[in-house]
C-alpha cells in the first residue's frame, strides 16, 4: 500500500493562514517544497534538530585597506582626509546597519548635474552625515546575501555605483580615491573613483538615516 500524502482543504487553508501570519511569500513556499528542506523542518518538529541563528556583527574600526592594495604597497588611509562623521568605530549588527542605509546625492549631482569628487569631499566633510566606510564594504562583498536587491539598480533600471566615503584612500600616485560597491557581471564587486573625476547621479554615497549605537 502506497503511503500517499494528501492535504485536506482545511489543512491547506490553515497552512495558508500560517504563512500569511508569519510573513511568508509564495516564493518562500516554493523554496520550502524543493529538495529535502521539509525533512529538515521535521527534525525541529520532532525535537531532534537545532535552530542556529546567525548574527552578523562587525567591528567598524577594523582595517579598511583591501588586501589587493596591501599586497601592491604604496596605498594608505591619510587621517587628515577622512570624514569625521563617518561610522568608523564600535561593533554593530550589519543587518541593522543595512536597513538604515540611504543613498545620498549632493545637489550638485542631481537633475543631470556633474560634480567633481574633490568638491564632494569638501562638502561631505562638513555635512554632518554618517558615511559608511570600507570595512563594511569589504564585509558585504564577503556576505552578498546581506545586500538588498534594491541596491543593484536605480528607479530607471541603471546600475548604481554606491560610494563608501567613510574611507578615503591615497594611492601610490598621490591621488585620493573612494571605493564603491556595484552589481557587475552577475555578482557584487567593488571598484574605486579618483576624486579628480566626475560624480553623477548614479554615484550616490552610502549614509545612515540614523546612527545605531554599538
Amino acid at each position: 500500500m502506497n503511503d500517499v500524502f494528501e492535504m485536506t482543504t482545511g489543512q491547506a487553508h490553515d497552512f495558508a493562514l500560517a504563512c500569511r501570519r508569519n510573513g511568508l511569500t509564495k516564493e518562500d513556499v516554493k523554496k520550502m517544497s524543493q529538495g529535502n528542506f521539509l525533512a529538515t523542518i521535521l527534525t525541529l518538529l520532532n525535537g531532534t534538530g537545532v535552530v542556529q541563528i546567525v548574527k552578523h556583527v562587525l567591528n567598524m574600526a577594523l582595517d579598511a585597506m583591501p588586501k589587493v592594495w596591501k599586497d601592491q604597497g604604496g596605498w594608505n588611509i591619510p587621517a587628515e582626509d577622512q570624514i569625521a562623521t563617518a561610522i568608523n568605530g564600535g561593533v554593530h549588527d550589519v543587518a541593522e546597519i543595512v536597513k538604515q542605509v540611504v543613498f545620498h546625492l549632493s545637489p550638485s549631482q542631481k537633475d543631470g548635474k556633474v560634480a567633481k569628487g574633490h568638491n564632494l569631499h569638501t562638502e561631505f566633510k562638513t555635512s554632518g552625515l554618517a558615511f559608511l566606510n570600507g570595512v563594511l564594504l569589504d564585509y558585504l562583498i564577503e556576505h552578498p546575501e546581506l545586500i538588498p536587491e534594491s541596491w543593484k539598480f536605480d528607479e530607471n533600471g541603471k546600475t548604481r555605483y554606491i560610494f563608501f566615503w567613510g574611507s578615503i584612500y591615497r594611492g601610490s600616485d598621490g591621488r585620493l580615491y573612494v571605493r564603491y560597491l556595484c552589481w557587475s557581471g552577475g555578482e557584487w564587486d567593488w571598484g574605486y573613483g579618483w576624486l579628480g573625476d566626475d560624480w553623477r547621479g548614479l554615484s550616490p554615497a552610502a549614509v545612515l538615516a540614523s546612527v545605531p549605537q554599538p
